[in-house]
């Protein structure tokens, strides 16, 4: 069971840098990784996205759109090709997220479960720079 990541971001650069390399490091990474934008300097937000992702094998999304959180997250679920999507915000997904994630989906056999959330964690990681990523 594989899944995809949906990031809706604006105008927060700083704040992709630190939370796609986490992203891309989960000990399960996404099969596919979307990423909406409605950020004044979209080029450069797409050209540090496709940077950051380099050639891992990750199907890589990039789309410009209006702002709005919702309107951003519905044009990435229409391009999702996973059963399973995460909706993390743009700056932040702390380590072991994802395995936690797809090992109770892959758990559930009767396919009863229609969400997650993983809680936001009171200690953050002690590499991540909390305020910092405007």
């Amino acid at each position: 069971m594989e899944y995809s990541i949906v990031i809706a971001t604006r105008n927060r650069l700083k704040a992709l840098q630190l939370s796609v390399p986490r992203m891309l490091a989960q000990s399960r990474p996404p099969a596919q990784m979307i990423v909406v934008d409605s950020s004044d300097d979209h080029a450069a937000v797409a050209a540090e996205v496709r940077k950051m992702v380099g050639d891992l094998p990750i199907r890589l999304i990039i789309k410009h759109s209006e702002r709005g959180l919702t309107l951003q997250r519905n044009i990435g679920l229409e391009l999702v090709e996973q059963p399973i999507v995460f909706y993390p915000d743009d700056d932040s997904i702390f380590p072991g997220v994802a395995k936690e994630i797809m090992e109770t989906y892959e758990r559930d056999s009767k396919n009863l479960i229609a969400a997650l959330c993983a809680a936001e964690s009171k200690i953050p990681p002690a590499d991540f720079p909390i305020g910092k990523a405007d």
